[in-house]
């Protein structure tokens, strides 16, 4: 058993929805009169208690943040647009919201909103800067330059650093580390696509130090990735 939803579509929030979007794909439906009140789609975790995708059964808990995170102003985290999570920062806890997925479907932009909506009026959450991907074309970046809020732009490479220090704990004054970011395409300093980078990062700034050859566009690729950009770029793994 699994979310009832089309790839790339958010779930099916009622009995009619799931009637019409589902009926070419379920050999049958077991339907129930209890609304849904929030779309959230299933948790993976591995046995070893490893989080690999954060949503039903512990969103909306805070997570506790390293130490020194105290007085970090109320920041909303918009998230990339693949994948998407978004993120309430409060003192020294983070609220991130449940697996959303790809914010290219307006299916998934109207889920977004939603539990954007409800997850801030749990908290009581009313935020004074704003922070985004670096890539303006995301559509995340750009509901960030329509919000009245002060906002700050971060490199994708630096925010997936950023997230693992935060899981192992480093403080908000731990100074430096050097980061392997092993990733697909992102947004890197001067406009370049980064892929996999090493970096010289702590939570305020973040150095290049090195990384993959690049394709003439800026293109981390791989000895074994196919020709042309995104698609080739997703394999970050390079020698």
């Amino acid at each position: 058993m699994t979310s009832g939803n089309l790839s790339g579509k958010p779930p099916a929030i009622t009995n009619q929805q799931a009637l019409d979007d589902l009926k070419a794909i379920a050999d049958g439906f077991l339907l129930h009169n209890r609304d849904i009140v929030q779309r959230m789609d299933d948790s993976v975790v591995r046995d070893s208690g490893e989080m690999l995708r954060r949503s039903r059964g512990y969103v909306p808990d805070a997570i506790a943040l390293p130490p020194g995170f105290r007085d970090v102003p109320p920041m909303l985290c918009l998230g990339a647009d693949l994948k998407n999570t978004f993120c309430l920062v409060r003192g020294e806890q983070a609220v991130v919201s449940q697996h959303l997925g790809d914010l290219s479907d307006d299916g998934i932009q109207t889920q977004w909103r939603d539990a954007l909506r409800l997850i801030q009026n749990i908290y009581d959450f009313t935020p004074q800067r704003v922070v985004c991907d670096a890539h303006p074309g995301y559509v995340s970046s750009q509901w960030a330059s329509e919000m009245t809020l002060p906002t700050e732009t971060v490199l994708h490479h630096h925010a997936h650093a950023a997230a693992c220090m935060v899981e192992h704990g480093w403080p908000w004054n731990g100074g430096d580390v050097i980061a392997l970011t092993l990733d697909g395409i992102g947004m890197g300093e001067g406009g370049a696509l980064w892929g996999g980078e090493c970096l010289r990062v702590n939570y305020r700034e973040c150095e290049h130090l090195g990384g993959c050859r690049r394709r003439a566009g800026g293109a981390a690729i791989s000895p074994r990735s196919s020709p042309g950009a995104p698609a080739g770029a997703v394999s970050a793994l390079c020698s």
